[in-house]
């Protein structure tokens, strides 16, 4: 990088420069001036940015208690009903499946002992609505994935836009059996902002059971 060049660097992006990505570097010096990234460019959202973003009411997580933002995360909580699996069965992965039709919703008031190998399908208590500029993902909570709980084992991502339940596909990959109570902090989200705004409109908006 020449002088000349990184003057130009400087001037677009300033001390921000160190939060590109590492990715950018493997585009040359004139993509990455030419696409410089937004004022806003944050990327994950830390505990200050959350709580901020719950002032101002663009985030929201209806029951809210601050003492669930992390360093860089909201945890969510287990709610009160389960999909469970039927009968074994021969399914076809087709735009139209459906686990709907595969499982049957029940209460775990009392707790439901989840058996190794077994996977079912929860909802977070909690109701998370996002603005039109950040996204998500579900993770599992560390202290319950040393003892193999897999709180959500794919499709992670949150939409922008969305206001709604979270449901949760929670797996046992230990030996052993583990009991699941409802109301336990057992997953947490981590808020990215998002360069430039899309809504998301899709089949689950209104999801409110698993």
């Amino acid at each position: 990088m020449t002088a000349k060049q990184g003057l130009a660097f400087q001037k677009a992006f300033g001390t921000r420069a160190l939060k590109i990505p590492a990715v950018a570097f493997l585009f040359s010096l004139g993509d990455i001036l030419k696409y410089p990234p937004s004022s806003d460019f944050d990327m994950i959202l830390t505990k200050p940015a959350i709580l901020r973003e719950i002032k101002h009411k663009r985030v929201k997580v209806t029951p809210f208690d601050k003492r669930v933002i992390g360093p860089a995360s909201i945890d969510l909580s287990l709610g009160d009903k389960l999909r469970v699996f039927t009968n074994p069965t021969i399914i076809k992965i087709v735009e139209t499946s459906d686990g709907l039709h595969h499982t049957k919703l029940i209460s775990i008031n009392k707790g439901y002992a989840l058996q190794p190998g077994e996977l079912v399908l929860g909802i977070t208590k909690e109701t998370l609505k996002l603005p039109d500029d950040i996204c998500g993902f579900i993770h599992s909570r560390s202290r319950f994935a040393r003892l193999g709980l897999m709180t959500h084992i794919t499709a992670p991502f949150l939409q922008p836009g969305i206001n709604n339940k979270q449901t949760l596909e929670i797996y046992n990959a230990s030996k052993n059996v583990l009991v699941l109570k409802p109301g336990v902090k057992i997953c947490a989200v981590v808020l990215c902002r998002t360069d430039g705004s899309a809504h998301y409109q899709g089949k689950y908006k209104r999801q409110a059971q698993p």
